[in-house]
């Protein structure tokens, strides 16, 4: 199964990869990629392996769209 909602991934599956622009860049257990990049959660832990963008920064554009209306 291939899923982006992490929160849901992180509750159903014991062993996990994750993929960055096309590369698998880790695989194992949801345990140990939360303890091999020291964060809480899934979520946390692909940001901090993908140098993804933080929630803050994401969902930026719901500020912009209120000051366009």
């Amino acid at each position: 199964m291939c899923s982006n909602i992490l929160s849901v991934v992180q509750q159903l599956y014991d062993h996990i990869g994750i993929v960055n622009q096309g590369w698998l860049i880790t695989l194992g257990t949801v345990d140990d990629i939360i303890a091999q990049t020291g964060t809480k959660t899934l979520e946390e832990a692909f940001i901090a392996m993908s140098g993804g963008v933080e929630e803050k920064r994401l969902l930026a554009w719901r500020g912009q769209r209120s000051a366009d209306a």
